[in-house]
């Protein structure tokens, strides 16, 4: 696992140098190490997901789960023990996907220094021993009693001695390396995953997940013109109903009123279909 995490932070770091070079030269329009950076982080994640239950035993809840909000995952998600999609996703912020990248290495070397020291609890074996030592002289003291009464006791006097010898604190202290069936997984899983390995995965990730990022602007139709759209149904609206006013208005006119109106409807039709001179 440390040959792994070795590799991935070389690689970081290579696109750090790589990003700072061609700002120098000014010849980049593109800034490609955003785009190197989220296929690094999306690679690192989907690893770092799958053995979500061994890592955050080893790391703290917060910690494991700050990675998952600055990959802008639903909180919702935070305690679903499954691989959130990230395609069209994945944040465009470089912050933030330096942040992703160092931490989950950080947190996987915990677990690492964890799961691979053989003298995790060595120091507490060690405490316990001088109480041992302390102890192991009392049959001695014992054995010393025979000798005002018999002196033949003498020669058998040393055999709870030879009994309880001085017990070692090496040969006590067992084996207290942590063991963990998902750790071995993890470990044989990052066996072969060399620089040429982890590049080549990479690549079939970018060919696999093209459109992993998210768009940079993505213009929001519904929310921009919804004001406009309630403000002309609201007109529609009124305008339909003055228009039912009026027509209720008329109905309620004397019969004369209305022959009058209809006849200086008539009047102008007239005018326009004839030579331009009004009938008698």
């Amino acid at each position: 696992m440390d040959n792994f995490i070795a590799t991935i932070l070389v690689l970081h770091d290579n696109i750090n140098e790589t990003a700072s070079a061609l700002k120098k030269s000014k010849k980049s329009l593109a800034r490609n190490s955003v785009s190197e950076k989220q296929y690094l982080a999306y690679y690192v994640y989907r690893i770092w997901i799958k053995y979500r239950k061994l890592i955050s035993n080893v790391n703290t809840p917060s910690e494991f789960n700050k990675v998952l909000a600055y990959l802008e995952i639903p909180s919702k998600y935070y305690d679903m023990d499954v691989v959130y999609p990230l395609v069209n996703k994945m944040t465009s912020n470089e912050n933030q996907l330096d942040y992703v990248i160092l931490n989950i290495m950080n947190q996987m070397n915990k677990v690492a220094k964890l799961y691979s020291n053989p003298n995790a609890k060595e120091p507490e074996q060690d405490a316990k021993a001088p109480e041992q030592d302390a102890k192991a002289p009392e049959p001695d003291a014992k054995a010393a009693e025979p000798d005002a009464k018999d002196p033949e006791p003498d020669a058998k006097a040393p055999e709870p001695a030879a009994k309880s010898p001085v017990p070692s604190t090496k040969a006590q202290i067992p084996d207290t390396t942590p063991k963990s069936a998902e750790y071995d997984q993890l470990v044989s899983y990052l066996e072969g995953k060399n620089t040429e390995n982890i590049i080549q995965d990479i690549i079939q990730l970018k060919l696999l997940v093209p459109n992993l990022a998210r768009p940079a602007q993505k213009f929001d139709i519904w929310g921009t013109y919804m004001p406009y759209l309630k403000d002309l149904e609201a007109l529609i609206r009124a305008e339909a109903e003055e228009q039912v006013l009026a027509e209720q208005e008329l109905e309620d006119l004397p019969p004369e009123l209305l022959a009058m109106l209809a006849a200086d409807e008539q009047i102008p039709q007239q005018q326009s279909a004839g030579t331009g001179q009004t009938k008698p």
